[in-house]
């Protein structure tokens, strides 16, 4: 529950601030924050497949994994067992959303993916 509520509280930041600096209406602040991480997603997603060493994927993965899913489940399962469970490009997924949706909260909808690498 608090990662749910964490991840509210910094879409609605993200999506204020656009509105108060912007002057853009909210609805298209969360079109735009959608758009934006989306694209950074993609961007990582593909990193994690062509750009990538194999060190570097366990590194990130390991980092992002431990701070995205909730304590409970890792008290249930170790990470490798999860690692072992669920299918290479569904940790990707993940990975790229959880860095970027971040990424993007942290630095606003105006973010440059170059600042991100």
């Amino acid at each position: 529950l608090a990662i749910i509520v964490e991840n509210a509280r910094s879409e609605f930041r993200a999506i204020w601030d656009c509105n108060q600096k912007q002057g853009t209406p909210k609805i298209e602040c969360t079109s735009r924050l959608s758009v934006k991480i989306n694209q950074i997603c993609d961007s990582i997603q593909s990193q994690f497949q062509q750009g990538m060493t194999a060190e570097e994927k366990q590194q990130l993965v390991q980092v992002v994994l431990k701070k995205a899913l909730p304590p409970s489940l890792l008290e249930a399962m170790s990470l490798e067992q999860i690692l072992k469970q669920v299918p290479e490009n569904y940790i990707a997924a993940l990975v790229g959303a959880w860095a970027a949706s971040r990424f993007v909260y942290q630095n606003g909808i105006n973010a440059s993916e170059v600042n991100f690498f």
